[in-house]
């Protein structure tokens, strides 16, 4: 006798799904990582082009960037005050990433005219991860003192 057994064939095409299954899952994480990098240069690109308007003095505006959770969008922005912003440009998230900080609302990060240190005082936190994973995320921070990391 020839051939292979119905035996032999249901198994290796098993082993063939199961290994396809664990390749493909695995692939998915590893984009799932890269969105959400790319996504977290975008947000410190922001933040830094808004920094660098600010210490240079473009139109003698305070500049920053809003960041709204719900419509996952980076809106750059510039006004005579961080109460009074005017919206510039806005970029948004893929569908697959949200905001995790904020979530719910907006932040707005706003550079002091010349020095392009933080308005308010504090150190800011600006999160994104992949949408119902809340293990895959990257955390930008701004601190008082200008640096983004």
């Amino acid at each position: 006798m020839r051939g292979f057994t119905l035996i032999e064939l249901v198994l290796t095409v098993a082993l063939v799904a199961i290994i396809g299954t664990a390749g493909t899952l695995s692939l998915l994480a590893v984009r799932n990582r890269q969105d959400v990098n790319i996504a977290a240069r975008t947000v410190v690109a922001t933040l830094r082009d808004a920094q660098s308007r600010a210490v240079t003095g473009e139109d003698a505006l305070f500049w920053g960037a809003r960041f709204v959770g719900p419509s996952k969008s980076i809106t750059l922005f510039s006004g005579s005050s961080c109460a009074s912003p005017d919206l510039k440009e806005s970029r948004y998230l893929k569908s697959s990433l949200e905001f995790q900080d904020p979530s719910v609302c907006e932040k707005d990060v706003c550079f002091l005219k010349g020095s392009g240190f933080l308005s308010g005082g504090a150190d800011v936190t600006i999160t994104v991860g992949v949408v119902g994973n809340v293990n895959v995320y990257k955390t930008v921070t701004i601190y008082r003192n200008g640096r983004i990391d």
